[in-house]
Parts: C-alpha cells; sequence; structure tokens
C-alpha cells in the first residue's frame, strides 16, 4: 500500500512544479508599441498666437519597465501635413504645419488593478516642424515660410490596461516645439516581450 501511495505522489509532482513553473513567469519589461493620435496644433509667432489646425499624428515606440513602478521610454511622432480644416474646405485654406519628434522620456505609474494603470510621462524631444503659407488662394504679400528645430518638452498622463503580451492605452500628449505647441489625444496598441 505505501509503494502505491508513493509511486502517485511521484507522479503528481511533475505536474505540479510545471503548473507551478507556469505561473512563475518571467516579467515582460520591453514593449513595442504603435500610436494613432489626434492633433491640436498651436502655432506663435510675432507675438500672435493662432489655434492652427486638427490634424493625425503617428507614433512608433519602446519602452523598458524598469520595475512595477517605472519605465524609460523613447517614440517617434510624425504629423501629417493635411489637417481637418484643410480637407473639409476643399483645400480653400491653404497653409500646412508638420512636425517630427524624437522623444525620451520617464513614466511612472500606478496600478488600478493586476492589469490596468494609471501613468505619466516626463522627458524631452528633439523636433523639427515646417508652416508653409503658399497655396492658390493666398496674396503675395502674405505667402511664408516658417521652420525650426531643436529641444523641447514633452509632458503625457494616460491609462492602460495590459493582456498577457498585448497593452492598450489612451494617452493625452502635450509637446512644446519653440513656436508650436501640439495637444495629442492617442490611442495605442503595444505588444509586450
Amino acid at each position: 500500500m505505501k509503494s502505491k501511495i508513493l509511486i502517485a505522489a511521484l507522479l503528481t509532482l511533475p505536474v505540479q512544479v510545471i503548473a507551478k513553473d507556469n505561473t512563475t513567469q518571467p516579467p515582460k519589461t520591453h514593449t513595442l508599441f504603435y500610436a494613432a493620435a489626434i492633433s491640436d496644433v498651436e502655432l506663435s509667432s510675432s507675438n500672435k498666437v493662432s489655434d492652427y489646425d486638427e490634424g493625425m499624428a503617428h507614433e512608433l515606440g519602446y519602452r523598458y519597465q524598469v520595475n512595477q513602478y517605472l519605465a524609460a521610454e523613447s517614440r517617434f511622432i510624425k504629423s501629417s501635413s493635411i489637417g481637418a480644416k484643410q480637407v473639409m474646405s476643399l483645400g480653400l485654406i491653404d497653409g500646412s504645419l508638420s512636425y517630427s519628434v524624437l522623444v525620451a522620456s520617464g513614466q511612472a505609474r500606478i496600478s488600478l488593478t493586476n492589469n490596468s494603470y494609471l501613468y505619466g510621462n516626463l522627458g524631452i524631444t528633439s523636433y523639427q516642424w515646417e508652416y508653409e503659407k503658399n497655396g492658390p488662394w493666398t496674396p503675395k504679400d502674405e505667402m511664408k515660410s516658417l521652420e525650426d528645430s531643436g529641444i523641447g518638452s514633452y509632458l503625457s498622463v494616460g491609462a492602460k490596461y495590459q493582456w498577457s503580451r498585448v497593452e492598450l492605452a489612451i494617452e493625452n500628449q502635450w509637446l512644446k516645439m519653440g513656436d508650436v505647441n501640439a495637444s495629442n489625444i492617442t490611442v495605442s496598441v503595444g505588444y509586450r516581450f
């Protein structure tokens, strides 16, 4: 009788070890993500501030999760040069503003549940933007082209939900790029590994 109990215990031991190994997987510290954004851009030049346009922006990024609270992140943001006002006006509004930004930031997050988080990012940017006003309806004395590049700032707050390998997030971003300020509402999907 003792030998049957011993054999049964030995046969169930590997099952227990395998089950334990599945629950103690190493943490997924790397994330690649893509985001699409609605961007509201403000251009200020010659002490005049104008709410320029709403457009689209796309992002590609990488995050390294240092611990359960902190992460380091880099992302590339590129806006489209055609905004909503241009599309709706059938080309009668003739200005275009586009920007591209490389961001390096730190992220702090707090856990709401096992899989959902609130977070904030703070970072610096290397930016380049270009504004052109030279369409068919622009008077010659108002035609101009402006551009700038330099170092700016980045701030964002958001919420995300993580499954085993996939995460979804919604985020509000603020970018300061010299004379251009952008506010983006983004929705992103990420792959964790």
